[in-house]
C-alpha cells in the first residue's frame, strides 16, 4: 500500500496491491455474512479530493462448495465458486460502476455490469434509495437447476412459470437487461427485457396434456410477457414441428396464456393425444383411436388462464387436422371410410369435416357436422355425394 497525504494533513491519494490466503471474509451492514475463501486479490487506487476508489482488480476464491448469500429484498443464496470484479466508486455522487464482474457458479458461469445511483456502501443497503441498472449472460446451466441461480425476486412470475413447466436440457445462453429501485420498502423490478436459448427441453405447457420433450427453444421475456418459441420437439409418439406458448399479463393479477402446437404423426396416435384431458377430443366425437390408420398434421390452439387446476371449461381450444390414407371404422352413417384426405376442425362446439374418401368401396365427397352439448339444432348430419358406376355397389 502506498498513500500520499499535503501538508494540511489532508489524504489525498492512495494505491493498493493486497492478496492474501486461506482465511474469511467478515461483511458487515445489510450484507452480513461470512465468507470463507482460499484466495484474495484486491489491487486499486483511491484519490482522496474527488472521492473515487478504482478497483483494477477484485478476485475471490471461495473454493468448489462457495456461496454468498444476496441480502434482502433478494434473499438468495446463489452457489460461486469464484468472483473477479473490476469497478470503480465514485464517492461524491454515491454512483458504482462495476464494469464487468465475471462469476463461477460452481459450473455455469455469469458476466454482469452494474450501475447503482445513490448506493453509499455496503452497510446502508436497506435505507437508501438506490436505482440499479444491470446488464447479465448467463451460461451452461441445466432446466432443472434453474432455480439454484435465478433469484425468485427478480421477476416472480416469469420465475415461478419458468421453473414449474421447464425441465430437463441445458440453457446455453440467458441474456437480461434489468432495471431495479430499492429501498426501504423492499425491491422494485421496474423493467426488465431478456431471452434465452436452450436445448433438450421439455415444455409442460397444459397438464396433463403430454409436454413436449426434446425441443430446441427461444425464450424471449420482458415485465409482461414470456413468450416461448419451440422448433423441433417430440410428445408421446408425434412429431412437433413447432409451437408457441405466449404468455400475457405478468405484471397483472391474471395471465393469459395462448399456445400453438403443430403436431404430425399415425392419426390413431394423434386422436389418442387429443384424446388426453381436459380436452378428450376423440371421446366427444365418439371415434376410437384404435379403429383408424392414416397419417395427420394437426394444429392445437389454446388460450386460457394460468392457474394450477383447469377443466375443459377454462379452455378456449380449437384444432384443425389434415388426413391422408385414412381409415375409420364406422365413421359416416355407420359405415367404414377408407382412403382419401379429410381434413377435420373442432372447437368446443362442434367438429366439421369435410373431404375425398371411399365409403366402403364407394368413392364420395363428403362434409359433416357434429354439433357438442345439449342445447343444439342437431346432433350429427352429413352431405355425401358419390357417383355409383356399378349399381351392384
Amino acid at each position: 500500500i502506498s498513500a500520499g497525504m499535503s501538508l494540511d494533513g489532508t489524504f489525498e491519494a492512495a494505491s493498493f496491491d493486497l492478496s492474501g490466503g486461506v482465511g474469511e471474509i467478515i461483511i458487515p451492514g445489510e450484507l452480513a455474512q461470512s465468507l470463507s475463501v482460499e484466495k484474495v486479490v484486491l489491487k486499486g487506487r483511491y484519490e482522496g479530493a474527488e472521492g473515487i476508489l478504482d478497483v483494477d482488480e477484485l478476485f475471490l476464491d471461495l473454493g468448489p462448495k462457495g456461496s454468498v448469500m444476496l441480502p434482502s429484498p433478494i434473499n438468495h443464496q446463489m452457489p460461486m465458486a469464484s468472483l473477479r470484479v473490476k469497478g470503480r466508486y465514485l464517492g461524491n455522487t454515491q454512483r458504482l460502476e462495476i464494469n464487468k464482474m465475471d462469476i463461477d457458479l460452481q459450473g455455469p458461469s455469469a458476466t454482469l455490469s452494474v450501475v447503482a445511483n445513490g448506493f453509499s456502501g455496503i452497510a446502508n443497503l436497506g435505507r437508501d434509495n438506490i436505482s440499479v441498472d444491470l446488464k447479465g449472460t448467463l451460461r451452461d446451466v441445466p432446466i432443472d437447476q434453474l432455480a439454484r441461480y435465478w433469484p425468485s425476486a427478480l421477476n416472480a412470475d416469469v420465475h415461478r412459470w419458468s421453473t414449474g413447466h421447464l425441465s430437463d436440457g441445458m440453457i446455453h445462453q440467458a441474456r437480461a437487461e434489468v432495471n431495479l429501485w430499492m429501498d426501504g420498502k423492499g425491491l422494485e423490478v421496474v423493467s426488465v427485457d431478456g431471452d434465452l436459448e436452450a436445448s433438450g427441453v421439455s415444455v409442460d405447457y397444459l397438464a396433463p396434456m403430454p409436454p413436449v420433450r426434446e425441443t430446441t427453444a427461444y425464450l424471449k421475456f420482458d415485465k409482461e410477457n414470456l413468450n416461448i418459441f419451440i422448433s423441433g420437439g417430440k410428445s408421446e409418439s408425434l412429431n412437433v414441428s413447432k409451437a408457441t406458448v405466449l404468455i400475457s399479463g405478468l405484471d397483472e393479477y391474471d395471465q393469459i396464456a395462448n399456445i400453438t402446437v403443430a403436431i404430425d404423426g399415425a392419426f390413431p396416435d394423434m386422436l389418442a393425444y387429443l384424446d388426453h384431458k381436459p380436452l378428450e377430443y376423440a371421446s366427444a366425437i365418439g371415434i376410437d383411436p384404435k379403429t383408424t390408420k392414416g397419417s395427420a398434421e394437426t394444429e392445437l390452439k389454446l388460450k386460457f388462464i394460468v392457474e394450477k387446476a383447469l377443466t375443459l371449461d377454462d379452455i378456449e381450444v380449437s384444432s384443425r387436422s389434415r388426413v391422408t390414407e385414412v381409415t375409420a371404422a364406422k365413421a359416416v352413417l355407420g359405415r367404414d371410410i377408407n382412403g382419401g384426405v379429410i381434413k377435420i376442425a373442432v372447437d368446443k362446439k362442434g367438429m366439421d369435416l369435410t373431404g375425398s374418401v371411399n365409403i366402403g368401396n364407394i368413392p364420395a365427397v363428403l362434409s359433416g357436422r357434429e354439433n357438442f352439448g345439449k342445447k343444439i339444432p342437431f346432433k350429427r348430419r352429413y352431405n355425401v355425394k358419390v357417383h355409383i358406376a356399378d349399381t351392384t355397389q
